[in-house]
């Protein structure tokens, strides 16, 4: 009975050790922080709005924000048009064991990034959620 309980002990450590293994390659693999949008700021904001015009909304309380115009919107820095949008979801992307970070992910056309993710909107599924209705309205509206 003790040999079983160190077995399952030694196997619980071994799963969150591979666990914690995991996600720091997963963040290693993160773009360098000069190919990153800044961290949301005016100055993010000011270059979007200076490049694309006023947004009809926006999301200020991710980071960085995302905007909304006519046909297309501005995540991460990046112009996605309604069109090329096949999905919208949200999930919890954290491992096992450890507090949730939810992410929105919005699932394209486009063959060089077949997936485009909001990270880190903290431990609030409601955000997630709203954030993910949002994007999904605006796609619904302009298909």
């Amino acid at each position: 009975m003790i040999l079983i309980t160190c077995v399952s002990g030694v196997a619980a450590l071994l799963f969150i050790a591979l666990a914690v293994f995991l996600n720091r390659k997963r963040l290693q693999a993160a773009p360098p922080a000069e190919e990153r949008p800044e961290a949301g700021g005016e100055e993010y904001s000011d270059r979007i709005v200076g490049q694309y015009g006023v947004p009809q909304e926006y999301l200020p309380e991710i980071t960085p924000p995302v905007f909304f115009y006519d046909h297309f919107m501005i995540v991460g820095g990046r112009r996605l048009d309604y069109r090329d949008v096949v999905d919208v979801t949200f999930n919890n992307a954290a491992i096992p064991y450890l507090q949730p970070t939810y992410q929105v992910v919005i699932q394209t056309t486009l063959p060089d990034q077949e997936f485009v993710y909001i990270e880190n909107l903290g431990d609030s599924i409601q955000t997630a959620e709203q954030v993910a209705m949002t994007i999904d309205r605006y796609v619904s509206k302009n298909c």
